[in-house]
């Protein structure tokens, strides 16, 4: 995020979809407020999976967010890292089948 942009927002999320809009929305929303984020990172723990009968699968996992700078118009401000937080995740093949994309987070 330190350009923000949601040109790569192709290469994760499914386009059109609830992760999607999600994302497209905050990416807008930092812009429009002129931020970005620097030395933002996540930690993906415990990661379980399985394959749902629609081709879709099903991932939970432990989510920590890393302290990252929030910098904007004359401020810069720390944010902490998180505490870990629970996740599960609906990802769908692309259509080649060599990656999986986010359809939703929950």
């Amino acid at each position: 995020f330190r350009e923000v942009s949601t040109q790569q927002l192709v290469e994760v999320d499914e386009p059109g979809s609830q992760a999607w809009a999600e994302d497209v929305d905050f990416v807008r929303r930092l812009q429009s407020a002129g931020v970005r984020l620097e030395g933002l990172s996540f930690d993906v723990t415990d990661v379980r999976g399985a394959e749902n009968p629609d081709r879709t699968a099903a991932v939970s996992a432990r989510v920590t967010t890393s302290e990252y700078r929030r910098v904007g118009p004359g401020t810069s401000t720390v944010v902490a890292r998180s505490q870990p937080r629970a996740v599960v995740l609906t990802l769908v093949p692309t259509a080649d089948g060599r990656r999986w994309l986010v359809r939703s987070v929950r």
